[in-house]
């Protein structure tokens, strides 16, 4: 029992810690920003003159795998699902001037 307990804790503590300020932190990089074409790009000009060549012949022996199923009892963890109230992370972004001159506000 006393495992299961340090099992939870380490488990709040890395989608607390690591993954929810992951998230956040890409979701701010993708929304802070307004990026807009000013200029067309172009290919630079390549001439390249290249020889054909050969790739090596090679003989290949496999071996014969046949995928089956049997049936087996094992023992598996029942898990229980319940319904908790958590505070969650909220963010608030307020967008560069749009072409209409007005800021546009996002949550997530």
């Amino acid at each position: 029992m006393h495992n299961e307990k340090n099992n939870e804790k380490d488990w709040f503590a890395v989608k607390y810690f690591i993954i929810v300020p992951a998230l956040v932190l890409a979701l701010m990089l993708q929304a802070s920003c307004s990026i807009e074409q000013t200029e067309e790009g172009e290919l630079p000009d390549v001439n390249v003159e290249v020889e054909s060549g050969k790739l090596p012949d090679y003989d290949i022996d496999i071996a014969d795998v046949d995928i089956k199923t049997e049936k087996k009892t094992v023992t598996v963890p029942k898990v229980v699902m319940e319904e908790k109230i958590v505070e969650v992370p909220t963010l608030e972004v307020d967008m560069p001037d749009t072409n209409d001159g007005e800021d546009e506000k996002k949550t997530e």
